[in-house]
């Protein structure tokens, strides 16, 4: 296995290696991993970083209310529970 320093910022793998000893590498290192076949990159992993927020659509938001303000909820919303629960349970309307 081929390891090279790239800036500082990532590993660079030009050799088959087992997903295990990437992972080990990526834990132990902390930095970016560059997969590369015959000199050409084909993939990178990256470490996880646990946070409180979730990337959702590029934009780093946090999870609790994340629809606050953009869903409608109609005031007659259950108008039509009996019906519905005749469907499922076939009890009289």
């Amino acid at each position: 296995m081929e390891v090279a320093g790239m800036s500082g910022h990532a590993i660079i793998i030009d050799e088959m290696s087992s997903l295990p000893e990437l992972l080990d590498m990526l834990r132990i290192s902390g930095k970016n991993i560059l997969i590369s076949r015959k000199g050409k990159p084909i993939a990178e992993l990256v470490p996880y970083e646990a946070s409180e927020t979730s990337a959702v659509f590029g934009e780093k938001q946090p999870l609790i209310g994340l629809a606050e303000g953009k869903l409608n909820c109609p005031a007659d919303i259950d108008f039509c529970n009996d019906e519905i629960e005749h469907l499922f349970y076939g009890e009289s309307l």
